[in-house]
């Protein structure tokens, strides 16, 4: 981040050598200030799909709104939203603030920014998720700027993994706790909480700004394949109990999907509906559709209602991921077939087969791969979304327990047996190896808000890795 305080010193240079000449001129105030300190987070203003100047951020049944810039990641959802003001104007004008308030929530954006060039105000949705906050989580001044905010800047930088020559990754935190293996994390970017889930039946519940554990959850009778985060203070897991192991399939009870309230920190609804163990769960983005699959049951429920709307038909079904737009659900199976679905109506939309058993699938966040993780011969396949083509294959002397693409969609980390890899997605180029684990390494997730790496495993451990 050295190059980032050394641009924003520069552009505070450049606000006092030409603060006549900018005042009350928005447009030189966007060329001058604002755009060099877009550029100085890591988008690129001459990438449409990076930076899309004038978005529409029309709400229903009123149009012709315009935000001065969507920042994107990789997915069509902006990123962050800039509101431009011109050099010298106040930014606590109740108009200003009501009008990034309209596109914020209009949008669905995770971060609203209201500049006049100088004076900054970066406002989430840490409250009520997708109503903006009434007050913004950092303000600073780009002539006063202290880089211990640098920290905090990182939220709503590029996430970018593409290996420069200095760069190594580093295990920068080890989360303890768990007194069994660890099945599955998940993670809550909005507020930087990390959910997870064990063999012995427990949830436990993360604040990742300082890395202490919140609370233990204790309500299932056995293993906890699957926990997601849901709506407002909602966490949802499933599993099921394990009395015998026959060859690959867990048989047993509590398989119902539990609701749990993370304020009162107890089970508020059960449903039903598994007759087997749920060994995958994803939640669409905004958190109104929860799919979940046990051993050829797929079902698509409603989150708000907590009822059954589609039951999906798809033979040996184990693994389930949704598109960053929340329009595709992909489902794969240990018979090596992939079906692609229409989330909002449970239509099949097309499928094929990879001819192997399928451990775990993934979509990268842009929509345009999916990531398959096979176990017989063990590897990583990428194909194209759009016309199911080969594009890359990954060798894996072991067996692969998870995969996830990262944020910009360039690269992709797969977990195995003691170590994460990451490469890229296109050039089959081994970028880094990560050790520190102590046996198999079952789930990761990516988490743009600090630009690191979170993983879990068999030896009980979470393990933060970033950047150094």
């Amino acid at each position: 981040m050295q190059k980032l305080i050394k641009t924003i010193q520069e552009i505070s240079d450049r606000a006092l050598r030409y603060n006549q000449l900018l005042q009350n001129n928005e447009e030189a105030t966007k060329k001058t200030l604002i755009e060099p300190f877009i550029e100085a987070l890591g988008y690129n203003i001459h990438d449409p799909t990076e930076v899309f100047p004038e978005f529409g951020a029309d709400i229903p049944n009123v149009r012709g709104d315009r935000v001065d810039y969507a920042l994107f990641q990789s997915t069509r959802i902006p990123f962050a939203l800039v509101e431009s003001k011109a050099y010298g104007e106040k930014l606590d004008r109740p108009k200003h603030i009501s009008q990034l308030f309209k596109y914020y929530n209009a949008t669905g954006s995770r971060f609203g920014i209201l500049t006049n060039g100088v004076d900054y105000k970066i406002y989430a949705d840490f409250f009520r998720e997708n109503i903006m906050d009434e007050k913004p989580f950092l303000e600073f001044n780009i002539i006063n700027f202290s880089p211990s905010l640098i920290q905090e800047l990182k939220k709503i930088s590029k996430f970018t993994i593409i290996k420069q020559s200095h760069n190594t990754w580093q295990c920068l935190s080890t989360l303890t706790g768990h007194q069994t293996g660890i099945n599955k994390i998940s993670l809550n970017e909005r507020r930087n909480l990390l959910a997870s889930a064990s063999i012995d039946g427990q949830i436990k519940l993360w604040d990742l700004d300082n890395f202490n554990l919140i609370c233990t959850l204790r309500e299932h009778k056995g293993i906890v394949f699957c926990v997601e985060f849901g709506r407002n203070n909602e966490l949802i897991s499933a599993g099921g109990t394990v009395p015998q192991l026959n060859k690959d399939f867990l048989f047993g009870e509590d398989t119902d999907i539990k609701t749990w309230d993370l304020i009162k920190r107890r089970v508020v609804f059960r449903q039903p509906g598994h007759s087997k163990p749920v060994s995958s769960m994803v939640v669409n983005p905004n958190k109104r559709i929860l799919v979940s699959c046990g051993f050829s049951e797929v079902k698509i429920w409603n989150l708000i209602t907590k009822k059954i709307i589609h039951n999906l038909s798809h033979d040996s079904a184990n693994s389930l991921t949704i598109s960053s737009d929340g329009k595709y659900l992909i489902s794969g199976g240990y018979n090596g077939t992939i079906k692609v679905w229409l989330l909002e109506t449970g239509e099949l939309n097309f499928s094929f087969n990879v001819n192997s058993r399928i451990d775990t699938i993934s979509i990268s966040p842009n929509s345009r791969f999916i990531g398959v993780a096979l176990s017989t011969p063990n590897c990583i396949k990428i194909f194209d979304f759009n016309n199911q083509i080969l594009i890359n294959e990954i060798t894996s002397k072991n067996n692969i327990n998870n995969l996830v693409f990262s944020p910009d969609s360039k690269a992709i980390a797969i977990c195995s047996k003691g170590e994460i890899n990451i490469w890229t997605v296109e050039q089959k180029k081994l970028l880094y190896s990560l050790l520190g684990h102590q046996g198999d390494v079952t789930s990761i997730t990516f988490n743009s808000n600090d630009q690191t790496l979170i993983t879990c495993g068999y030896d009980k451990t979470i393990k933060v890795w970033g950047i150094e």
